[in-house]
């Protein structure tokens, strides 16, 4: 899609993010990733195949492929 549209990811990301906020008038708390936002975030592999989100911080969904390194990761930091 990015090849498609000739944006940059981190233009589409600000027209996924800040500007539906604008629109919904919800951009004092949601569309950035700062202090004091509602800290809602998708997290997506390099494919843009969505793999976990977080709503107001909290792990909402995750595909079990997802879950299984970040299970990994954290047995990594905690053997250090």
């Amino acid at each position: 899609i990015l090849e498609m549209t000739h944006v940059s990811l981190p233009e589409a990301v600000g027209m996924l993010t800040r500007n539906p906020a604008h629109a919904a008038q919800v951009a004092d708390h949601k569309g950035l990733l700062r202090a004091g936002y509602d800290a809602d975030l998708l997290v997506m592999d390099s494919s843009l195949t969505l793999q976990a989100t977080f709503c107001c911080g909290q792990l909402a969904y995750a595909t079990e492929a997802w879950q299984a390194r970040m299970g990994a990761a954290v047995a990594q930091i905690t053997d250090d």
